[in-house]
């Protein structure tokens, strides 16, 4: 298959603990159970039924935790864990998707 890079601005935050679990837990819940459809004002590869797509089950996911990095806060010493949110609906939530690194939007 083809690879593709997922884009956003770094959020300058600390409190990123959990972040790898709680992207392939989104990827997986996504794909189980699906999130009807994007629509291409929100999610730049256009309208996507999300329903066993993997690549747009990844952007969603990748939105969901750029969203929960951006809410999160700390508890107690050292890095807090990423915010649980809700999926996103912000066409700023939604990452530029490329070919290569160099590509993206922010870079």
């Amino acid at each position: 298959g083809e690879s593709i890079w997922l884009t956003l601005p770094r959020v300058d935050s600390e409190h990123t603990h959990g972040t790898g679990c709680t992207l392939s837990s989104a990827i997986a819940a996504v794909l189980a159970g699906g999130q009807g459809t994007v629509p291409g004002s929100l999610h730049r590869l256009g309208p996507r039924n999300l329903n066993n797509d993997v690549a747009s089950a990844c952007v969603l996911a990748k939105c969901y935790v750029h969203q929960g990095i951006r809410a999160s806060s700390g508890i107690g010493k050292g890095a807090g864990p990423v915010a649980q949110t809700q999926w996103p609906t912000s066409p700023g939530s939604f990452p530029w998707v490329t070919s290569t690194a160099k590509q993206g939007g922010d870079n």
